[in-house]
């Protein structure tokens, strides 16, 4: 769990998938901390990454990039995006 920022996260592991859950403001200033954890999740080559922002108060065009940004890491990495309306 990190939350130094003006974000929390809590990341789950459930068999192959790393679900990661975000609450917060997402913005400028807290885009890099949420890109450093995705990196992480990463790390760990799970068959899936899960991004829920369900908990997410505030999302500004800065949040909007760092959440784009770690989709197009995840696709890079091998993953299956896979989009929910």
């Amino acid at each position: 769990m990190s939350g130094e920022g003006g974000i929390t996260s809590l990341v789950f592991h459930e068999g192959d998938a790393v679900l990661l859950g975000v609450f917060g403001e997402l913005d400028a200033f807290t885009g890099p901390e949420l890109g450093g954890v995705v990196t992480a999740c990463l790390a760990e080559r799970p068959a899936r990454l899960v991004v829920d922002v369900s908990g997410v108060s505030f999302c500004d065009a800065s949040g909007l990039t760092a959440l784009l940004q770690a989709r197009e890491r995840a696709v890079r990495g091998g993953l299956y995006v896979l989009r929910q309306a």
